[in-house]
């Protein structure tokens, strides 16, 4: 682990045990943001790279360092598949696709009960532009 950058209340850390390991970097940022004094943190799993923002009235640098090297220490294995297959069921388009379908049906039914019969048709249609718009 290296300094890469020092600036008051910022945090910069160079760290080789992060590079590809997705599921390290997040478990190390949720970690950090327990110590008293860090407002923020983000974790770069390609680069190996940590931004630490924290309050120097509460923390001094060469204590977070510290800190998080007895994180890192303490940093059980955790298995990056398990964490590909959960960001790939988020992003299932599938999952999308049934929500869309879902939102358009209900679209659909409020315009045909609640408009009268000219304006029925052309309700679905103009949320329907309005959307793919967006």
């Amino acid at each position: 682990m290296s300094t890469v950058s020092k600036l008051p209340g910022r945090l910069r850390l160079e760290i080789n045990e992060l590079i590809n390991k997705k599921c390290h970097c997040r478990v190390l940022e949720l970690k950090i943001l327990e110590i008293k004094g860090v407002m923020q943190t983000e974790a770069n799993y390609r680069t190996g790279r940590l931004l630490v923002v924290f309050d120097e009235g509460v923390i001094d640098s060469r204590e977070l360092v510290l800190k998080i090297r007895e994180i890192l220490d303490e940093m059980v294995e955790c298995n990056d598949k398990e964490y590909k297959m959960r960001d790939a069921a988020r992003n299932n388009p599938v999952r999308e696709r049934v929500s869309n379908g879902v939102v358009h049906a209900v679209i659909d039914i409020a315009g045909h009960i609640f408009m009268p019969k000219p304006l029925n048709i052309l309700l679905p249609i103009a949320v329907n532009a309005m959307r793919k718009n967006l």
